[in-house]
């Protein structure tokens, strides 16, 4: 039997693909620490409140897992233009390459938004899962903004590319701010 790492078909995809696995988990745990604090107590104030974050953290865990797929297929345009595209065709696939790492870059941030609302006002009993999704959620963000910088290096619009960068920046700053 032979292992996962061992694969050739492993072994040949980008592992970057994986890089929004670590968010949806994050997200599963803000949504599971989120209905722990609801089940707790579930009239008050907290409760309706944990309960919404519960929702977003479930849409966000969808989400990522949706951009592991994007991910790849953006990588498959990528060098399928690369092997026969002109110059358009190659920015166009790289420019279209950077929105999954960028959806993911501000899908982790909002997922480490949700952690911290959790770690704070959350049953005391779960703020130690909230501070695990939030540090995987920091994992996703930063993984997210490193691919969000690798693709846009052949990406000609300065425009473009001053845009997500700024973007990329202010994440990593608002996770900063929550760690």
């Amino acid at each position: 039997m032979t292992s996962l790492l061992e694969e050739t078909e492993f072994q040949s995809m980008p592992l970057t693909r994986f890089a929004p696995l670590p968010g949806a988990v994050a997200a599963g745990l803000v949504a599971m620490a989120a209905r722990l604090t609801v089940q707790s107590d579930p009239f008050s104030d907290r409760a309706f409140e944990m309960d919404a974050v519960a929702r977003e953290a479930d849409r966000l865990r969808a989400e990522l897992l949706g951009l592991v797929e994007e991910d790849a297929d953006a990588f498959e345009r990528v060098m399928a233009a690369r092997r026969g595209g002109d110059s358009a065709e190659i920015q166009l696939a790289y420019a279209e390459a950077v929105e999954p790492p960028r959806r993911m870059c501000a899908d982790s941030r909002r997922v480490l938004e949700l952690a911290s609302a959790v770690a704070e006002r959350g049953h005391p009993h779960v703020a130690a899962d909230a501070g695990v999704a939030a540090i995987f959620a920091q994992a996703s963000l930063a993984a997210a903004a490193l691919m969000v910088e690798s693709e846009l290096g052949p990406v000609n619009d300065d425009d473009y590319r001053s845009a997500c960068i700024c973007e990329v920046q202010a994440a990593r700053s608002r996770a900063r701010a929550l760690l």
